[in-house]
């Protein structure tokens, strides 16, 4: 074919500079690692003195140690400080031929084997030597290979989505490279194929090149032609294409293929809907007529039901209205009965604790009269013994009795007083000791009257208590009575709504009316458990016996 060189910015002499094996930058910073006496000072100007005259080397003005090498993306100042440092490789041959047997799998990959030559121990090993072999091997696994590269290019400084940055993006593609390598390849023939794989593949194009024997070189410039793509290069055995004519061809073969499949689609779809069509037609005349006949026969069903469901609703209607009346009436004659039984209980209770305080007032009183009336008749018997022991003619003994009355007759004390003697028969002994025994007798019966008085006040505070007590659960009792009453008027109330409810839904359908059957025997119930409760809490507060209240209970159970 017809071709013209290309040209392009060629790195040769920049690689070159650096990399040369004689008189690069990495090969004389190995010789001044070798020099026991270089410095970076003495490497910089020996850099100077060799590449003064080199287009990609400046060295800077007022500089020492710097140096500018200009590359590809543009100029990049190097400062020599600490290079000949960082070339040097501290690491020994044999520590690192003793490293790299290692049977650790990652010692070894920190310390891989070296080669022959940089294992022995005369050669002299650098980092920029090690690092330059690398690079040998990378570039003759390259050339070995086809490699795709993939170009990564930051789209803004800040590391932000969302933001783009397009003088930053096209330098980067320009420093890479890629502007260059786009720009080469528009301006050759990237895309080539053999007149055998053009052939098949674009033959869609001109489908009547295959009707004639046209031999194939003659084939694919027709089917260019008819294309209408030009700067194209026809070889001995190749078709050379520029890189956007091979994706206008792919274009329009997509194009026929897609015309052809909407035809091929059109015709299967007509008669694959015509298929549908006919058969669709035929099952709707069928389906039609059974469902005539069928939609008939239902409607007759359904007027027979309707007429029965008439009857069925208004015998409902009527037995559901005589049961709601009879529950009603018996749930006002159960309530007016038990109103009626508490407010006769209640004038009951307060009649009997009237009437209780009164006789316990009036027992208390009597009971205390008694007391007096014997502790009496026994001073007055004790009086008359005493009389019956003295002799006459002796002083006589004189028990008075002094009484504090405080309303009720508790404080009671007596005295003995003796009377001169009127005989002088007896001795003054034997009086003395009478003395003594009439003044025991005393101190005795007064305590056996202080201990009974205090065992009476015992027990009068002891059943004070209990009264007090059994007052107080009767109470409660009333209490719990009371709100048992209020709740079973709420629950009474709330199946009074629901039989209105039952009664105004029973008359839209008899369904609905049977689907509430349930719920009013279900609200009985519930009626029933309240008033058992109740008349157990009446029994336990009144007394009721269980006879009776199970014979009450008994008749809840008759009514429900």
């Amino acid at each position: 074919i017809d071709w013209r060189y290309i040209e392009f910015v060629d790195n040769q002499d920049v690689l070159s500079l650096i990399e040369k094996k004689t008189g690069g930058i990495i090969a004389l910073l190995d010789e001044a690692c070798l020099v026991p006496k270089s410095t970076h000072e003495t490497f910089a100007q020996k850099l100077y003195q060799t590449f003064k005259d080199h287009k990609r080397f400046i060295k800077p003005k007022l500089a020492r140690s710097e140096f500018t090498i200009v590359h590809y993306a543009g100029e990049v100042l190097y400062q020599s400080e600490q290079f000949l440092d960082k070339n040097k490789d501290y690491v020994v041959p044999e520590h690192q031929n003793l490293l790299s047997a290692s049977q650790c799998s990652f010692i070894q990959r920190l310390f891989p084997s070296l080669s022959e030559e940089t294992s022995k121990p005369s050669k002299f090993s650098s980092i920029g030597s090690r690092f330059k072999l690398q690079l040998q091997q990378l570039m003759e696994i390259l050339n070995s290979t086809d490699p795709h590269f993939i170009r990564c290019v930051k789209p803004n400084h800040v590391l932000k989505p969302s933001i783009f940055e397009n003088l930053y993006v096209m330098q980067q593609l320009r420093s890479g490279g890629v502007l260059e390598a786009i720009r080469i390849k528009c301006a050759g023939y990237p895309a080539h194929k053999t007149f055998e794989e053009f052939l098949n593949r674009y033959n869609i194009i001109a489908p009547e090149v295959l009707t004639r024997s046209y031999e194939e070189k003659v084939a694919c410039k027709w089917i260019l032609e008819k294309s209408e793509i030009t700067q194209y290069q026809m070889g001995i055995t190749r078709v050379f294409l520029k890189g956007n004519q091979m994706a206008e061809l792919d274009a329009q073969r997509a194009r026929i293929l897609r015309n052809s499949a909407s035809v091929i689609q059109r015709r299967v779809r007509t008669r694959s809907t015509r298929k549908k069509y006919v058969l669709m037609r035929q099952s709707s005349i069928h389906i039609q007529s059974q469902w005539r006949g069928y939609h008939a026969r239902k409607s007759y069903k359904e007027m027979r039901k309707e007429v029965a469901a008439v009857k069925i609703q208004k015998n409902l209607r009527r037995q559901v209205a005589r049961r709601t009346y009879t529950n009603m009436r018996s749930s006002a004659v159960i309530l007016q009965s038990a109103l009626r039984a508490m407010a006769a209980r209640e004038y009951f209770y307060n009649k009997l604790v009237t009437k209780s305080a009164t006789r316990i007032q009036a027992v208390w009183r009597r009971r205390k009269a008694v007391l007096n009336y014997v502790e009496l008749q026994k001073i007055n018997s004790e009086r008359a013994a005493l009389a019956q022991q003295s002799p006459v003619g002796t002083s006589k003994s004189m028990l008075v009795e002094t009484e504090q009355d405080n309303g009720v007759g508790e404080n009671r004390s007596y005295t003995v007083v003796e009377e001169p003697a009127t005989s002088h028969d007896g001795s003054d002994g034997e009086r003395a000791n009478s003395n003594v025994e009439n003044w025991k007798f005393l101190l005795w019966a007064e305590k056996q009257r202080a201990d009974n008085a205090e065992r009476k006040y015992e027990e009068s505070v002891e059943l004070c208590e209990r009264r007090r007590v059994k007052l107080e659960e009767t109470e409660f009792r009333v209490y719990q009575l009371q709100a048992s009453f209020n709740r079973m008027l709420n629950s009474i109330s709330e199946q009074f709504t629901e039989l209105k409810e039952l009664l105004n839904h029973s008359n839209n359908s008899a369904s609905t009316s049977g689907s509430n059957a349930p719920a009013s025997k279900f609200a009985a119930l519930r009626n029933r458990n309240a008033f058992r409760a109740i008349v157990q809490t009446l029994s336990e507060t009144e007394g009721i016996g269980p006879g009776k209240a199970k014979k009450k209970d008994g008749a809840f159970d008759d009514y429900f």
